[in-house]
């Protein structure tokens, strides 16, 4: 890579957040009128720096509608291991001011060299984006194609 595209992409950090597949319904909120498909969570007692959240799953995927199905990120609460079905750590991009000042150099720099950049880091990092991301680049790789054709 060019001194400016390890700048670009140098900027973008990212974290690793520790993510619990589960059916602990303890995680969310006693009254279930309030649940909603992303749950905050803050412990006052308890110091983290990363936050801690659960996506509702069988309201974000209609589909799932026996059992409840949670995914928390980052909780310093007890999720019951009996309604563990995964664990894992992933690494997410940390969207501060030099990442978002990345996404737009990154997207300028695209073409540049034949080299094009996508991923969910160029949105918001949900992995529609990463999706939505590569969609942007072969829309413009489209549009390259038919101004050079146009062109000869």
């Amino acid at each position: 890579p060019s001194p400016a595209e390890q700048s670009v992409l140098g900027a973008v950090k990212y974290q690793p957040n520790k993510i619990v597949l589960h059916s602990d319904t303890s995680i969310m909120p006693k009254r279930k009128s309030v649940w909603s498909s992303w749950v905050y969570s803050e412990d006052a007692d308890k110091q983290s720096d990363r936050i801690d959240l659960t996506y509702w799953m069988n309201k974000l995927q209609p589909w799932l509608q026996n059992d409840p199905l949670f995914v928390t990120l980052n909780t310093t609460r007890s999720i019951d291991p009996a309604l563990i079905w995964d664990e894992v750590t992933l690494r997410h991009p940390v969207y501060d001011l030099d990442a978002l000042a990345a996404q737009k150099q990154a997207a300028a720099m695209n073409g540049a060299n034949n080299t094009w950049y996508c991923g969910a880091w160029m949105k918001n990092g949900f992995h529609e984006d990463g999706i939505g991301s590569a969609m942007d680049v072969v829309s413009a790789m489209r549009a390259r194609e038919t101004l050079t054709l146009a062109a000869e």
